[in-house]
């Protein structure tokens, strides 16, 4: 690979406030006390990277997880500068978070916006709140709305929402709602995925103990 060629860039932050129990991602509740060191190391690996490749100018950054936006402001506005400082930062590129809308308050917004994100992946699953329930999100429909207007109120000049279908037990009817939801949101783009059933996680053990039905493959 040449030292030249432009590169995306994706920083991963494992940290949630809780696992959702669908998920077997490489994610992690309950360890706060590590997120500076975290940041730290992240910080050290950004700059030498940046120095291996020489630089090179960046077409995009992408911060996954986790749960981006359960960092404090502070730490991320300190992984952005590292970046910017390890890397080319055109202007024009786009930057991303992920975002569960629980953390989504005016402050933590605007704070992200001046950190130098402009684009926001929101993390709504459903507007129906039963559903958010079933999937252990901490968020509720109004908050996930709330979320849409703050980060357009803050200046995001991009915003996605990511949706679920294919749940266990879930209506037809409520996931049209879902759908006339997101369609009648200020949104530029929608992630609809449907639940895979993962070995080892709880809702997967509680599907296969008869607690809840199977998914329906035929609404997948």
């Amino acid at each position: 690979m040449s030292k030249l060629t432009p590169l995306a860039l994706y920083v991963h932050i494992p940290f949630c406030e809780t696992k959702c129990p669908y998920c077997d991602f490489n994610t992690y509740a309950a360890i706060e006390p590590l997120m500076p060191a975290y940041v730290d190391a992240l910080t050290h690996e950004i700059a030498a990277w940046g120095a291996w490749l020489g630089r090179p100018a960046l077409t995009s950054v992408f911060f996954g997880g986790g749960t981006p936006s359960y960092l404090s402001p502070a730490h991320l506005a300190k992984l952005t500068e590292a970046i910017g400082a390890a890397f080319g930062w055109p202007s024009s590129i786009e930057v991303t978070a992920e975002a569960n809308p629980g953390d989504c308050t005016p402050e933590k917004l605007r704070a992200m916006r001046e950190a130098g994100f402009n684009r926001l992946s929101i993390g709504v699953q459903s507007f129906d709140d039963a559903e958010l329930r079933l999937l252990g999100r901490r968020h509720s429909a109004d908050d996930a709305r709330a979320a849409v207007r703050g980060a357009r109120a803050a200046g995001f000049e991009r915003v996605s929402i990511d949706l679920m279908l294919g749940l266990p037990g879930q209506p037809l009817d409520v996931w049209a709602r879902s759908i006339e939801e997101a369609a009648a949101l200020d949104v530029d783009h929608v992630s609809v995925y449907a639940l895979t059933l993962e070995g080892g996680t709880p809702m997967e053990a509680d599907v296969g103990r008869g607690a809840l039905p199977e998914p329906d493959a035929d609404l997948a």
